[in-house]
């Protein structure tokens, strides 16, 4: 079966994830880590991106950002193929680091941004590897929720992602964490994230039937695309919403 295009244009959100070949580890030690972000530093700079999530994780990687222009194909040969050769150089080994293609979703930003905020955050969470989500150093939450951390990177919308929550950045700052911390404490959430992840497997858009179209008419693209937000899903979205959640 032939593979689904590729689907580009300028002020696009994506959330992308890259997976270790045969579910090994891409990011073994610190300085791994370190020359990804750096890499990963030089994409948006030179391709045109603004990050709003990422976070990296032993066996894969996941990346909410947004390319202001049609930039995505040529950004990620330059991510992965860049550190893919860095790191064969660096273990000394040869073969593919990547498993397959990474995965590219098309978010609708304004229904689905804050969610894949939250479960950028959680991630490592979820895995065992950080009692609390702001002490994960590989990620982007503790940037936008810690005021006094190091400068945050330049590439990283936190205006953008805080504004979404209040007009005021400490308000906002504690209404994000109210709202990551919910995704913990709150029974039903881990099945919420759990079908988050699914719907991130298995379409190329995240948003509504209009918001697909929207895509289509912009890109050019034929048929239909794989699929959009399920009807039953408008109250599991309305959940990851603040405001539903009267944290603003």
């Amino acid at each position: 079966m032939p593979r689904a295009p590729r689907i580009e244009y300028p002020g696009a959100t994506f959330h992308i994830q890259a997976r270790g070949n045969r579910g090994e580890a891409i990011f073994v030690d610190r300085e791994e880590s370190l020359r990804f972000r750096s890499i990963f530093e030089e994409v948006c700079a030179d391709h045109n991106w603004d990050a709003f999530a990422w976070v990296l994780m032993p066996d894969h990687y996941q990346l909410t950002v947004r390319t202001n222009e049609a930039t995505l194909a040529r950004g990620m040969k330059h991510l992965n193929g860049h550190y893919a050769q860095w790191v064969n150089r660096k273990r000394r080994i040869d073969g593919h680091l990547f498993e397959g293609r990474y995965t590219a979703v098309v978010v609708d930003a304004d229904a689905w941004l804050l969610a894949l905020v939250r479960l950028s955050a959680l991630v490592p969470v979820r895995a065992g590897l950080a009692g609390q989500a702001e002490k994960w150093l590989w990620g982007s939450y503790r940037y936008l929720v810690e005021n006094g951390v190091k400068k945050p990177p330049q590439y990283l919308a936190r205006g953008e992602v805080l504004a979404r929550l209040d007009a005021d950045p400490g308000a906002a700052r504690l209404a994000l964490q109210e709202f990551v911390n919910a995704g913990r404490t709150v029974e039903d959430q881990a099945g919420d994230v759990d079908v988050l992840e699914a719907l991130l497997r298995h379409n190329q858009v995240l948003g509504s039937r209009q918001f697909a179209l929207e895509v289509q008419a912009k890109t050019g693209t034929g048929g239909r695309l794989n699929a959009a937000e399920p009807r039953a899903l408008a109250a599991f979205r309305d959940e990851y919403s603040p405001a539903a959640r009267s944290l603003a």
